[in-house]
């Protein structure tokens, strides 16, 4: 880890999408409050509330933590949610998250540990499930990468805002066709709130991805793979004869919430 007196400039940014998820947020809060001061100070967080019902607002965090806020209402805008808050990174690197997706201090300190030498690899993360304690695998929603490889292709397509699915797929192929090198990462380790089948600990863990998981919603998204890959995925899903979007933030937005944190000895 790096080694420095004072830490005046996050290392590395943890982007993590919310829509009315309260109960859950308290617990990332929570958890980030006990990671060391110098591991806080490495960190930037930044929650982008994706037009929750409630606006989400911290009354006071002692780490470097924005919140930024979709003011557009724009069903499951997933795609351009992500994509605001890989705009608004500052640092090279950065992970994407779920709010139901926990790191705790101990996966932190792992995560600033791995190596950040080549701009094209892609770490895909472990998770844990919070309940039944096991190893569920990899999730290909769970990326840590660089803001250069993931601009380089434009990010996440929003013409898969509205639907549910497709757009972690169709961001890999994008990814790969740019050098892109993806990397199973089994040092880091999520802890899983929100896993398919098992009990939940904490109500609003996953709470809008029921509603998306609709026929309707699955086939709409289905569509637009089908448009955006143009039927053709070629070998290890590098695409084809598709133009990239280039078309993101097709929404406004504004800075909810900032907060700054320094460590010194």
């Amino acid at each position: 880890m790096l080694e420095v007196e004072d830490i005046q400039v996050p290392q590395i940014t943890v982007v993590m999408t919310y829509f009315n998820n309260p109960e859950m947020m308290k617990i990332h809060l929570a958890t980030w409050h006990t990671y060391p001061s110098k591991l806080r100070a490495m960190i930037q967080f930044i929650v982008v509330d994706d037009h929750s019902e409630v606006p989400l607002e911290i009354d006071e965090a002692v780490l470097n933590l924005t919140i930024l806020r979709v003011d557009d209402d724009i069903t499951w805008n997933l795609p351009g949610a992500r994509n605001l808050g890989a705009d608004y990174c500052k640092t090279d690197w950065f992970m994407i998250t779920d709010t139901d997706m926990l790191l705790t201090a101990e996966m932190a300190r792992r995560m600033l540990d791995l190596p950040r030498d080549d701009p094209n690899v892609i770490y895909n993360m472990k998770h844990q499930d919070a309940c039944m304690l096991q190893h569920v695998g990899h999730s290909a929603n769970m990326m840590y990468l660089t803001k250069e490889l993931f601009w380089k292709c434009w990010g996440y397509d929003e013409d898969f805002s509205g639907s549910y699915g497709g757009q972690e797929g169709h961001l890999r192929s994008k990814l790969f066709r740019e050098g892109g090198q993806r990397t199973l990462e089994h040092q880091v380790i999520l802890i899983n709130f929100g896993e398919d089948g098992s009990p939940r600990i904490v109500e609003d863990a996953k709470s809008s991805t029921p509603d998306m998981k609709t026929e309707e919603g699955l086939q709409r998204a289905r569509n637009t793979s089908a448009r955006l890959y143009n039927n053709t995925v070629g070998i290890k899903g590098t695409m084809r004869s598709r133009q990239w979007n280039e078309n993101v933030l097709r929404f406004k937005w504004h800075v909810s919430q900032e907060f700054k944190y320094v460590h010194r000895y």
